[in-house]
């Protein structure tokens, strides 16, 4: 199993089904996508287990927080990729195939994350620097047009990964 693709809810069943569909409509790897349900009341887990029967449904009783309902996620994986996947996201064909094949391709790499786009195209701010002093007590915004390649921002494309 090359993919999982997990995926955490708490009553977001429009979203989640969404979301669902677009990864199932969009990655041709050999995946598994779990779904941890985090006690939704808005029917959920019931509407998943309907419409996406290939999902791993994980039902909680309550809501036990998102790092708990990754953890459970993670012990259910079975892939040799992980994705942490909000509800919201609506990945691009290709996007999950192609961060498994950046991560085959590049032994060093321990994660890689996507860029990550608004609806209407406008890109989001999808990484950073690690911090330092300077952007403890500076602004931010300062120090991306004075060292633009050692603060990092949404401003900048990128046609290949960035390390």
């Amino acid at each position: 199993m090359d993919l999982t693709v997990i995926i955490i809810s708490y009553n977001g069943r429009e979203m989640t089904l969404a979301c669902l569909g677009s990864v199932f409509g969009t990655v041709k790897k050999a995946a598994e996508v779990v779904l941890v349900d985090n006690g939704s009341s808005d029917g959920t887990a019931e509407a998943v287990a309907a419409a996406h029967p290939q999902a791993r449904l994980i039902r909680n009783p309550e809501n036990r927080g998102f790092a708990a309902a990754v953890n459970q996620a993670l012990r259910a994986a079975k892939g040799r990729v992980f994705v942490l996947l909000n509800n919201d996201a609506r990945p691009e064909a290709g996007a999950l195939d192609g961060l498994v094949d950046f991560l085959d391709a590049n032994a060093k790499a321990g994660m890689a994350g996507p860029q990550l786009l608004h609806e209407d195209g406008r890109a989001q701010n999808s990484y950073d620097n690690c911090p330092t002093l300077a952007s403890s007590v500076m602004n931010k915004g300062l120090l991306r047009l004075a060292f633009p390649s050692r603060f990092p921002s949404k401003r900048q494309r990128h046609a290949e990964p960035v390390a």
